[in-house]
This record gives structure tokens, sequence and C-alpha cells, in this order.
């Protein structure tokens, strides 16, 4: 027996919506992707071009915000959810007609999701990956807008009764190829079970990568809840007569698990040595900017000087001419000027004391 599934993942930043984008198109090197297979892969849902160049959903999502009345006197929410990626796929008992297949998987999705109020598609893109290790599934993008024109993803994945749902409707899509639905109350992902063994064997090195603005429990998280929902896919393919096989999955898993488990910790060590080091670099930027103001002072007071400097040069040199051609008057001067020093020096020294 053959099954199907999906799943939604929320997209909260640009950055994270770019990075499904790169995945999605291969722009960036997959580790599970076969580059040898990558004619397989086909866009089912096309991003717009423009001047021969095609627009990123980053900015197709700037753009589709931009266009609705309501984001023209509102902001959008700091921790609003600006796009959903969801996957599809199926478990590789039985021969089933892809091309049809990907038919089916495109109206299902917009059938879904396109129900925006201006009548604009939320699905922005689509794509069928058939260059990964495993079966064969499909990523889809979408900008979650509810019929009011509003940014609104809990209209589409608010809990897990709506999840289900979309369980149950998807599976009715895949029903004219001979696919059930995924198992109540699971979470099952777009992994076969022979994908899922592989897995088992290089437990540690396939560990996912921390997402952008992803926090360390949140990551810790969805790793160990993306090798449990392999493990549950896994068991709904093994027979009964495969006790043995059974028992060596449930031993690999804990293994993993253990692994897993062993890394994050050595992870949480080193994120906390860099915040300390983050914090020791703050206090010595605080510094640099104390010897930096500092330094503007000394520079301030080194010009005043020197201009001080200049003007008394050019007084000395005035003085020395008038001396050569007024002698008795220069004279004269030079008495005045003494005269005046002497007067003035008892409260300049004063004024000094004060100061300090």
């Amino acid at each position: 027996m053959s099954y199907c599934f999906m799943s939604i993942e929320k997209i909260k930043t640009g950055g994270a919506l770019m990075a499904k984008y790169h995945h999605n198109y291969r722009l960036v090197e997959v580790e599970n992707a076969d580059a040898s297979l990558k004619h397989r892969n086909e866009e089912l849902v096309k991003l717009p071009v423009r001047n021969g160049l095609q627009v990123d959903p980053q900015e197709v999502f700037r753009e589709r915000i931009k266009s609705l009345p309501y984001y023209q006197s509102h902001k959008i929410r700091k921790n609003a959810v600006h796009a959903l990626e969801v996957v599809t796929t199926f478990s590789k008992d039985e021969f089933v007609d892809i091309e049809k297949w990907k038919q089916k998987n495109v109206e299902w999705m917009k059938d879904t999701f396109n129900i925006a109020g201006d009548g604009k598609d939320n699905v922005i893109s689509m794509v069928y990956h058939g260059d990964e290790a495993g079966n064969v599934h499909c990523h889809a993008l979408v900008i979650p807008v509810d019929e009011r024109g509003h940014l609104n993803a809990r209209r589409f994945i608010n809990g897990s009764r709506a999840m289900s749902e979309h369980q149950t409707t998807y599976a009715k899509y895949m029903q004219s190829f001979g696919l059930k639905r995924g198992l109540k109350g699971s979470q099952a992902r777009h992994k076969d079970i022979k994908r899922f063994y592989a897995e088992l064997n290089q437990a540690i090195s396939r560990v996912p990568e921390q997402l952008p603005g992803e926090s360390f429990e949140k990551y810790m998280e969805r790793s160990i809840d993306q090798l449990k929902t392999g493990y549950a896919s896994a068991l709904r393919g093994i027979k009964e007569a495969e006790t043995k096989q059974l028992r060596h999955v449930n031993r690999k898993y804990q293994d993993c698990r253990e692994a897993i488990e062993r890394e994050f910790k050595g992870r949480h060590e080193i994120k906390k040595e860099v915040q300390e080091l983050t914090v020791k670099k703050e206090n010595l930027q605080e510094e640099i900017d104390n010897l930096n103001e500092n330094l503007c002072l000394i520079q301030d007071t080194l010009e005043e000087q020197e201009e001080k400097a200049k003007k008394y040069d050019k007084f000395v040199a005035g003085l020395e001419a008038f001396t050569k051609e007024h002698p008795e008057q220069a004279a004269a001067f030079r008495e005045e000027v003494a005269y005046i020093l002497d007067y003035t020096q008892p409260e300049v020294d004063l004024s000094i004391e004060e100061e300090r």
C-alpha cells in the first residue's frame, strides 16, 4: 500500500524565503541532490520573468503586499508569517504516473491556497524535484493572503485540526493514483522508507542546518522531530514478518538520537563561548570609542595651540619689522607689553590654580 504525504512550514523572514528559493531552484549545492539528474526537475508554477531575469520570491512578496489596499495604511506585524512552504510526496511502493501526479498536485495547491479576495494567486512558485535521494516530491511557496486581503497564515494552518484537514483533502486528490492518506495524528514528511534507512546510517552527517533566525531550542526540536517523522514513515512500510529488521531500526533510531543530542550539547557550548566573546568584543569596542573621543579632543587642542603659535610668530615678525622702522616707538611698546604681562601674571596663575 502506498501513502501520500504533505507538510507545511512557516517562513517568517525575507532571508528564510530566499534560502528556500535557492534550495528549490538549485542555486546552491544541495547535499542530497544528484547534479546529473538536475534535468528531471521542473518548475510547475513559474515565478515572473522581467527583462529576461527571474524575479525572486522576496521581490514578489514585496510587490504583493504593496498591491493590497489594507497595507496602504497598515504595516505588516513584526511576527507575521511572510510565506509558507508546502511539500508533497508519496511512498514509492507502486507505479504512479508522475506527469499526472504533478498536474494533480498543482490543482490541489491552487484550489487550497488561491483564495485571496483580490483574485490574485497566493501560490507564487512550485517546483518538482526528481534529483534527490529517496522519492520525488514538490516544493511550493505560498503567500498566505486571506479573503479580506490580509497576510494571515492562521487562515491556512491554525492548529493540528487545520493540518489534518489539509492532509485529508490532499489524499482525496491523490486517490486516483491508488495513494492513501497518511496515518491520522502522524507528522510524516516527504521521506520514504529507503531514504530514512540511508539517513539512519549517517546520523550525525545528516543533521539539518540551522535556519536563519531560528533559536537553538527550535533547531533541536525540529531536528529531533524530523528524525521522529522519518522513523514513523519507516515503520508504516515495514511488514509484520520483518520483526528482526524492526528491532534493528529501533536500535539505529536510539543511536541516532543520542548522537544528535551529543552534537547539540557541543554546539550549545560553542554558542555560549561565542556569546562571551561577543560581550568582550562590545567592551573592547567601547574602550576604542572612548580612546577615539580622547584622541579627537587632543587633536582639537593641538590645532588650537598651532593656531596660537602661528599668530605669535606673525606678531614677532611684525614687531621686528616695526622696530627697524620705528625703534623708539617699538621700545616704548615693548615696555608697555612687559608692564601688562607683569600686571596680569598673578591673575593668570590664580586661574590656573582654580582649574587644577
